[in-house]
């Protein structure tokens, strides 16, 4: 994605400001984090189903489609793609059980614009006492594999998908030396990203040195040389530079700024 479509938003275009549209694609990731940890989904598999529907959100104005309907298919979608199959029963049970609560929240607190749901009271014990007729279980089936067939046509049926998770992990054996604080501080950093569209527009190994670049400031430690004697973030190719991951860092930290949480 060239910067000109990045910075376009079809949002924007249909009344949505930046500030709103920012905040409705913070709740969606949100509720899409909670969903995938429910289910003990990995990190990345949660991540690409967010990477997935950022590419759709990109294509479609919020005010068109139900945007937690589909961040709960981009996961179901992701869990399948990483070989992490559960019946869709299951998925559509714990999809009404949640988006109910977050229903719930939501109306309660209509009046902030900047009210995140929170799924602390999400339990085993509630799912499994949550009761969903079988009219509205059949009606959600027939939803998830509607849409489910929507967004793979949205996205181009394009299924391969680079995160800077991976990226990260190559790190670990690297001259740099980093602790595993350093790298659950990092991993941090990538997991907030996703709730932004940088995943779009910058390179997955891009995305990672900047989370490393932002650990580093965040321990005040100083990263080493390479053994050839260039600069940490020559550590994926010589073709990237400090401005970019500037850049990404500022991007990253922006997010901290305008809401004022830290990670998930």
């Amino acid at each position: 994605m060239v910067y000109e479509e990045w910075i376009d938003s079809i949002h924007e275009k249909d009344g949505i400001n930046k500030d709103r549209e920012r905040q409705m694609r913070y709740e969606v990731v949100s509720f899409m984090t909670s969903y995938g940890i429910f289910f003990k989904l990995p990190q990345v598999t949660i991540a690409k189903g967010i990477t997935i529907f950022h590419q759709v959100s990109k294509q479609i104005s919020f005010k068109k489609f139900d945007r937690i309907l589909f961040g709960g298919v981009c996961v179901f979608l992701a869990s399948k793609l990483d070989d992490h199959p559960k019946p869709i029963k299951e998925f559509i049970k714990a999809f009404d059980y949640m988006h109910t609560i977050h229903k719930k929240q939501m109306l309660k607190n209509v009046s902030n614009p900047h009210f995140e749901a929170s799924y602390a009271e999400i339990t085993e014990d509630g799912y499994k006492a949550y009761k969903i007729d079988s009219k509205k279980q059949a009606d959600l089936e027939e939803k998830f594999t509607g849409t489910e067939i929507e967004i793979l046509k949205m996205i181009g049926y394009d299924l391969v998908i680079e995160l800077p998770y991976y990226h990260l992990e190559n790190l670990k054996n690297s001259i740099l030396g980093l602790d595993v604080n350093f790298f659950k501080t990092a991993s941090t950093f990538l997991n907030d990203s996703m709730r932004t569209i940088l995943c779009l527009y910058y390179e997955p190994r891009v995305i990672a040195l900047a989370a490393v670049n932002l650990t580093s400031a965040y321990y005040n430690y100083k990263l080493p040389q390479l053994e050839n004697h260039q600069e940490w973030f020559k550590v994926f190719g010589e073709d990237v530079g400090m401005d970019i991951i500037e850049e990404v860092s500022l991007q990253i930290m922006d997010i901290y700024k305008r809401f004022s949480f830290l990670g998930s």
